[in-house]
């Protein structure tokens, strides 16, 4: 008897997921789980092939600059040729501003700095000019250059 009453609740037990007064249809509440299994509209399908296409480049760019060690951006900045500093005055509004001289280019707080080095490309922004007398070059990225490029500037000098 005990039984009976046992299987008569379970079926009687409301499921709880069902909002209160819910008249819809019965299932009972059971200990395996339930998967509905829904395909993928062309869209979002689309937008997953992007957003792994993406994801590859991006691994793909990290990996390279992986490969960027720190002794290559020692090396890279060792070979920057620094000559000196200059003060440039702004003839309109008479303000003067330091300048630094690297390769021969004069650059200013704020400019960006690219040299090639060893078959990568290594870009620099320059700070610290305005503040006081103290170079700062902060690393900005650095990429491998392809080889094509590299031949052509080797005939180039």
């Amino acid at each position: 008897m005990s039984a009976l009453i046992a299987a008569v609740a379970a079926i009687a037990v409301r499921n709880p997921f069902w909002p209160i007064g819910y008249e819809g249809v019965r299932e009972q509440i059971s200990a395996e789980p339930k998967v509905e299994v829904q395909t993928a509209a062309a869209a979002e399908a689309d937008e997953t092939a992007t957003a792994a296409s993406v994801a590859a480049t991006v691994a793909a760019l990290e990996q390279t600059n992986e490969s960027i060690s720190t002794r290559n951006w020692i090396e890279a900045k060792k070979a920057l040729r620094i000559s000196g500093t200059t003060v440039v005055t702004d003839i309109e509004t008479g303000r003067q501003k330091q300048a630094v001289i690297i390769n021969g280019y004069s650059y200013g707080d704020g400019d960006l700095v690219s040299f090639n080095h060893e078959g990568r490309r290594f870009t620099w922004r320059i700070k610290g000019l305005s503040d006081g007398s103290t170079l700062k070059l902060v690393r900005v990225r650095a990429k491998q250059l392809d080889e094509e490029l590299d031949e052509k500037q080797g005939e180039a000098k």
